[in-house]
């Protein structure tokens, strides 16, 4: 690989100091190094040439995201390139590499990594019979209650046959990837990157059997609301619409795939040490 698009977090501390070191470390190697225009704002750098957003998968072959998770979440839905993430946020439990570790750069140019690809979600909301534009989501989709609202009576169908009736705050359904992310704070239980699987996590349950159910990633799940109410719909954090009594919200493995960099060959469960703090010794 040659030519690199930085797309960074502009709320992130010191963020053109971080951008210009990674420019700066790439271009040393003899890379193309590149950011999209709407950026300039954080002040020009030399070592960049800008390009319209429209422009990136036909001028870049990868992404260097600048951030945290909600960075890289983000970036999965703008481009389809391979993202590489660079952790300048806390977590970073999806990024690949720390901010101090761009000598590790050279293994970019000369090829040497491996490409992982995680499964997402597509997400459409029914409504008289009318579906709108699908949303992907590589983390997870939450139905939930909006702020002061009671409890929410839901019904849960697996390929539309009744799978059960949830009283609870809401809703997790979530790729692999998403199992180390809200549903686990929520009791989930955690997958591994490339189970075939969908996990379904009830938050805040009113019933004693309430638990986390799995299904296969061929499943396509259907929410409705059981009772006069409305519930919120979020996707990687992003607020995408509310749903009310006869809609129903259809939820199935995307067609498309988030492609990341790995240049590290530690297992999923060093990294579950690592960024969770499950390390006994």
């Amino acid at each position: 690989m040659k030519r690199f698009l930085i797309k960074p977090n502009p709320k992130m501390e010191h963020v053109r100091e971080g951008i210009w070191n990674v420019a700066n470390s790439l271009r040393e190697l003899g890379a193309t190094v590149l950011m999209e225009h709407q950026y300039r704002c954080l002040g020009e750098i030399e070592e960049i040439k800008y390009c319209t957003s429209e422009e990136v998968d036909q001028v870049a072959e990868a992404v260097l995201v600048l951030g945290g998770d909600g960075t890289l979440l983000r970036a999965a839905h703008e481009t389809r390139l391979p993202l590489l993430g660079i952790n300048f946020g806390h977590l970073g439990f999806i990024s690949e590499l720390t901010k101090e570790e761009t000598d590790l750069f050279s293994r970019l140019i000369e090829d040497d990594f491996q490409i992982e690809s995680r499964m997402m979600l597509r997400c459409v909301r029914i409504r008289n019979g009318e579906e709108n534009k699908p949303f992907y989501a590589l983390n997870d989709i939450v139905t939930s209650r909006g702020t002061g609202e009671s409890i929410l009576r839901m019904n849960l169908l697996i390929d539309d046959a009744y799978a059960d009736t949830y009283l609870a705050d809401g809703l997790i359904v979530t790729t692999p990837t998403g199992s180390t992310a809200y549903a686990l704070s929520a009791g989930g239980s955690i997958l591994e990157p490339d189970v075939e699987a969908l996990e379904i996590t009830p938050v805040c349950p009113h019933m004693l059997r309430a638990r986390s159910l799995v299904v296969s990633s061929q499943r396509k799940i259907a929410i409705m609301l059981a009772e006069e109410k409305s519930a919120h719909v979020v996707a990687d954090g992003i607020a995408l619409y509310d749903i009310q009594a006869g809609d129903r919200l259809e939820i199935k493995r995307g067609e498309k795939e988030t492609r990341f960099i790995r240049v590290h060959s530690r297992s999923f469960y060093d990294i579950l040490h690592e960024k969770l703090g499950s390390d006994t010794h």
